[in-house]
């Protein structure tokens, strides 16, 4: 809103809202892996509530394994991560 070009949602696997199959459950002490990539033309910086992120790849190659509490995400780029919630 506003024409900074943010945009209030996210997407999975392309889909928004209900049709992108609702919100992600997970069980306690279940990890999981998700691709975060940036589509926009503005960085973001990206947390969870509840736990700490773990980048296992950084735009397609494995790196050395960073655990860290915010991941900022320039345009284009993308990266696998890991986190379980205990």
């Amino acid at each position: 809103p506003g024409g900074t070009g943010d945009f209030p949602f996210s997407t999975i696997n392309g889909k928004t809202g209900e049709a992108s199959g609702g919100p992600i459950t997970v069980k306690q002490g279940e990890r999981i892996r998700l691709r975060l990539y940036n589509a926009s033309n503005l960085s973001h910086s990206m947390h969870l509530h509840g736990a700490d992120i773990t980048v296992v790849s950084a735009n397609g190659h494995p790196i050395e394994p960073s655990t860290r509490t915010i991941l900022n995400l320039a345009p284009g780029e993308f990266f696998d991560v890991e986190f379980t919630f205990d």
